[in-house]
């Protein structure tokens, strides 16, 4: 793919992504591999470590779910495709970006279940990075699917019910 055409469909996004997500999963593991993070010791490392599993294995059926939704509309860019259709139903019901709220989820329940306040941290550096990229994203549905701004005002965009 040529850069420009890279660009244009949102790929800096992508790969910032990308590398976002390799530091939150490699750090925290090479801290306590380093010894310098310890966990969190007992009852809240362990109600911490189940709900991180809890978290992870949501995650992942939300992700899964996401996908299949999605279908042939489904990209690796921020940008829609072109012959693709605005999907409102499944999981796009509950929440407009499901597969950024997966991985919100993933980060989240990895932190809780490594017990790791770094990985936490990164948890919601994560949260940050997906609300301003499903910011962009919206920018281009807005203009591609005339009846996104009604859906935006019908379903929240990244945590149900809430946000």
């Amino acid at each position: 793919m040529e850069k420009s055409k890279f660009v244009n469909r949102g790929g800096i996004w992508v790969a910032l992504q990308m590398v976002l997500l390799v530091l939150v999963l490699i750090i925290p593991i090479y801290l306590r591999l380093a010894g310098r993070e310890t966990g969190w010791g007992w009852p809240l490392g362990s109600v911490a470590t189940m709900l991180g599993i809890m978290l992870l294995v949501i995650g992942v059926m939300f992700i899964r779910r996401a996908f299949a939704d999605l279908g042939d509309n489904l990209t690796p860019y921020p940008k829609p495709i072109n012959k693709g259709t605005l999907v409102r139903s499944g999981v796009y019901g509950i929440v407009r970006h499901p597969i950024y709220t997966a991985v919100i989820l993933l980060g989240l329940g990895w932190a809780l279940a490594l017990n790791s306040g770094l990985a936490l941290l990164g948890a919601v550096v994560i949260f940050l990075f997906f609300d301003s990229k499903a910011r962009r994203e919206e920018a281009w549905l807005l203009e591609k699917y005339p009846d996104y701004a009604r859906y935006r005002q019908q379903v929240k965009k990244l945590l149900p019910g809430i946000y």
